[in-house]
């Protein structure tokens, strides 16, 4: 799996770089042997940049539990060339925009469900089904 666009990662620490921020983040996935979680990625120096920077800010981080997010727009890359013109072949991931998951209790981004989610189309309303409407559903 690893770093992608649609999957879950913690957020650890980060830090307020000014125009950007950097973050340590790591992506584990359940293994299905043991029913443990097992790290597959991890990285002390993703950056958040955009709409993922401006929502990171002021976020409490529990150092015990991380932030949960969901990456909605993320970018690796690995050649940089620096004003000296020295290229470097290391990997740099950038995160653009993120939510919280739907499932996620989290209870430190003030109340907000969606943290931070780039335009994806489709609506954000959902339509209320009363308890007993169970027999007049399409889709028993």
């Amino acid at each position: 799996m690893g770093f992608r666009q649609g999957t879950n990662a913690t957020i650890w620490s980060y830090e307020n770089k000014g125009n950007y921020s950097t973050c340590r983040l790591s992506i584990s996935r359940k293994n299905t042997n043991t029913n443990a979680y097992e790290t597959d990625f991890t990285d002390g120096y993703v950056r958040l940049v955009g709409n993922a920077h401006k929502a990171i800010q002021g976020v409490h981080i529990d150092e015990k539990k991380g932030y949960r997010i969901k990456i909605t727009s993320c970018d690796v890359s690995n050649v940089y060339t620096n004003s000296k013109g020295e290229t470097s072949y290391t990997p740099h991931y950038t995160i653009f925009a993120f939510e919280e998951p739907i499932y996620s209790n989290q209870g430190n981004n003030t109340g907000k469900t969606k943290v931070n989610s780039a335009p994806m189309g489709g609506s954000d309303e959902y339509m209320s089904i009363p308890d007993d409407a169970g027999e007049e559903l399409p889709f028993n």
